[in-house]
């Protein structure tokens, strides 16, 4: 059996009676023995289940005692899931309160050609002239909270905390608007800010674009929508904005060249 993963972070239960597996992970095979368990992948929430076939099937009990355990590992997973992210939120309030914000000085928004607009940098030596942009989630339970935060290398490289929640989170500049524009990253955002006047909400990645466009919409039922979508050459910005559009009832743009955001 192969189960294609091609990313990281991923959190294998094997079981007993082991045969060989062969499993994907960051384009490299890694060979195992596994007859059953479940592969989940934190980043995207990917869940895969399997099981060898064997001479004779299970019994009841054996079934029984199998569900059992995997239920016992999902409730062990959501706890580690929930208590990674209540790590990595603490960790996002240490850093954005000990940094300074952002000026034009930064690398990152001198090439860019934009303004700071509330982004901050340093804190630590490793991180001068990294910019550090804060993510938020948003319920209406628990209202808006601090979840995450965003480094933007002087390169571009950009990385979240480890275990931290990303999906449905975003970060907005400006105020609220008749007319609201939703990018996935800041440097979109920030360029649309200034050059509209519109609130932005920036939700991080592509496929973020359809949970932040759904919130956004619920607190704004009667504002025009924009998706700001990258025009990817895999078309994956295309696709995310569309749908992201189609989602709540909003309109979508794109730049004219491919390649562009």
């Amino acid at each position: 059996m192969v189960v294609h993963l091609g990313i990281q972070n991923q959190r294998m239960n094997r079981g007993d009676n082991l045969k060989p597996v062969t499993i994907w992970i960051c384009d490299k095979i890694i060979i195992v023995a596994i007859q059953h368990g479940w592969v989940l992948d934190y980043s995207t929430g990917l869940y895969e289940v399997w099981q060898v076939s064997r001479a004779t099937p299970y019994s009841a009990e054996e079934r029984k005692a199998f569900a059992e355990q995997c239920e016992r590992d999902r409730a062990a997973r959501e706890r580690d899931r929930v208590e990674a992210q209540a790590k990595a939120a603490r960790k996002a309030r240490r850093f954005l309160d000990n940094a300074t914000f952002a000026d034009r000085c930064n690398a990152y928004l001198n090439r860019k050609k934009i303004q700071p607009n509330g982004a901050k940098t340093g804190g630590t030596t490793n991180l001068q002239d990294v910019l550090i942009l804060p993510v938020f989630s948003f319920s209406e339970q628990h209202g808006l909270k601090l979840v995450n935060v965003q480094f933007i290398a002087p390169n571009g490289e950009k990385r979240f905390l480890s275990g931290g929640q990303k999906k449905a989170c975003f970060w907005w500049l400006g105020k609220k608007t008749s007319t609201i524009l939703i990018a996935e990253g800041f440097a979109t955002a920030a360029s649309l800010y200034e050059s509209t006047g519109n609130q932005v909400f920036i939700a991080y990645d592509a496929g973020n674009l359809i949970h932040v466009a759904r919130i956004v919409r619920a607190k704004n039922p009667t504002a025009e929508i924009i998706i700001a979508g990258d025009n990817d050459v895999s078309g994956t910005g295309q696709t995310a904005a569309r749908a992201a559009a189609l989602a709540i009832n909003g309109k979508y743009i794109l730049p004219p060249t491919v390649g562009y955001n």
